[in-house]
């Protein structure tokens, strides 16, 4: 059985078929506000829909494909503190 889908992308909690981390970056800086460290901790595990987006802009009517690749993730989030 499937649920109705929310206003974000017609996506339902059934789509979510994914586990992925949210993953936070601390930094730590000197008396200068150099970064001297990067710590990347996971802030936790989510189920999500992650959607390959193409790769292609349009420019003067012509499409030209490139080799980035971007993806649109939707998750449901919700912070316990």
């Amino acid at each position: 059985m499937r649920t109705k889908g929310s206003a974000i992308n017609n996506t339902s909690i059934d789509d979510m078929a994914e586990r992925i981390s949210v993953i936070m970056q601390e930094t730590e800086r000197n008396g200068r506000g150099d970064i001297i460290s990067i710590n990347d901790t996971t802030r936790c595990m989510v189920w999500a829909k992650v959607l390959p987006i193409a790769a292609r802009r349009y420019i003067d009517g012509a499409v030209e494909l490139t080799n980035e690749v971007t993806y649109r993730i939707t998750i449901r989030y919700q912070n316990a503190a």
